[in-house]
C-alpha cells in the first residue's frame, strides 16, 4: 500500500504542475507570446511522459493489491473500487485524501485547458478577420460608383486581393 501512496503523491504532484504549466499558459496566450508559449508546450510535454509512466504505475499497483487480496482482475480495477474493499487504516485514509486531492486537481486542469481552447479559438478568429480583411478585393473595400469602377485604379487588378493568396 505503501508503494501506491507513493505513486499517488506523485500522480497529484503532476498534476499539480501541469495546472501551473496551464496557468502559465493562459498569460502567454494573452499576451500573444509565441516562444512563451512554445517553451510552455515543451515543459507539458515532459509532465504528459511522466504523467502516462505513473498512471501505468498506479494501474499496475492497482491490480497486483487487489489480488493480493484474493479478488479477480478485471478491467473494472479502479483506485475507488480497491479503496472500497479495504478495511479503515491510516493508509486507507490517506490514498482516499490524495485521490479525492487528485481528482479536485483534475477538475481543475480540465477547466483551465478548456479556458486556454478557448482563448486560442478567439486568437485564430482574430487571424481569420485579419487574413480576410488583407485578402479582399479593393472594391470590397472602398465604394466607387459602378461607372467608374476598376478604371485607371491604383493597386492590383480588379478582381485580385492585396496579397496573391496562390503564390
Amino acid at each position: 500500500m505503501q508503494m501506491l501512496i507513493a505513486t499517488l503523491e506523485d500522480l497529484l504532484q503532476a498534476h499539480e504542475a501541469m495546472l501551473e504549466i496551464a496557468r502559465s499558459k493562459q498569460d502567454v496566450l494573452i499576451k500573444g507570446d509565441v516562444q512563451g508559449l512554445s517553451a510552455l508546450l515543451e515543459k507539458e510535454g515532459q509532465w504528459i511522459k511522466r504523467l502516462s509512466k505513473l498512471e501505468q504505475e498506479r494501474q499496475f499497483q492497482v491490480e497486483d493489491y487487489v489480488r493480493r487480496l484474493g479478488l479477480e482482475v478485471d478491467e473494472d480495477v479502479t483506485l475507488s473500487r480497491l479503496l472500497a474493499l479495504l478495511p479503515g487504516s491510516e493508509n486507507k485514509r490517506k490514498a482516499e485524501r490524495l485521490a479525492e486531492q487528485l481528482t479536485e486537481t483534475i477538475v481543475k486542469l480540465r477547466e483551465q485547458n478548456e479556458l486556454n481552447q478557448r482563448l486560442i479559438q478567439d486568437a485564430l478568429k482574430a487571424v481569420n478577420h485579419t487574413l480576410d480583411v488583407l485578402t479582399q478585393n479593393e472594391s470590397e473595400i472602398t465604394y466607387q460608383k459602378p461607372d467608374k469602377q476598376g478604371k485607371g485604379q491604383p493597386g492590383p487588378p480588379p478582381g485580385r486581393g492585396f496579397f496573391d493568396i496562390k503564390a
